[in-house]
């Protein structure tokens, strides 16, 4: 007589891996990084930073255009996947859920890129996001001291903006005032 065994799921699996690795699900493939470091996290301290009058509450005119979070899982169909930051029009996600996940799609996310995720960020998350219906890409890679925004038309990813080192510029969609890249950069 054969013994019925239960079988993980992907996502049991990916919710037992422990906390020092961020894991998502991609095309079907369990994958593990480990936490970011911290040249990493100074970045998304300072984009954070930058990006605060886009979802800080105004204390004017009441709540922000913006929900931007770091690090929220995405359920997006089969895909877990896990960008240093989303972002979400107001109008769509009025307010966020208070656990770890959304099933809603972002309007924007932003990667980081580090040695581990660079080609991942550039691949399958990158195409991910597209088939996703995520509509603004950007991509932060601290080594080349660079910021690359795409945006997404009917088929594929156009690039809208390249900036390096301290170039300053109008990155949409966050594009009413200039970003100074050189901000990134600063410990």
């Amino acid at each position: 007589m054969a013994l019925s065994v239960p079988t993980q799921t992907l996502y049991d699996q990916l919710c037992a891996l422990p906390d020092t690795v961020t894991g998502e699900i991609l095309d079907g493939e369990l994958i593990a990084n480990p936490r970011p470091m911290m040249g990493h996290a100074v970045v998304l301290r300072n984009l954070l930073f930058l990006l605060q009058p886009y979802y800080q509450a105004r204390r004017d005119n009441g709540p922000s255009d913006w929900i931007i979070l770091s690090e929220v899982e995405l359920h997006l169909g089969a895909d877990v996947i896990v960008p240093d930051l989303s972002g979400w029009r107001r109008a769509r996600m009025p307010a966020p859920a208070l656990d770890r996940q959304s099933t809603l799609c972002p309007d924007w996310v932003c990667e980081i890129h580090s040695p581990a995720t660079r080609s991942r960020d550039l691949g399958v998350k990158r195409r991910l996001y597209r088939q996703h219906g995520v509509a603004w890409y950007w991509m932060v890679d601290p080594a080349a001291r660079s910021l690359t925004c795409q945006a997404a038309d009917a088929t594929e990813w156009r690039e809208v903006v390249a900036l390096t080192e301290d170039a300053r510029g109008l990155v949409p969609p966050f594009d009413d005032r200039p970003l100074a890249l050189g901000a990134l950069w600063d410990v």
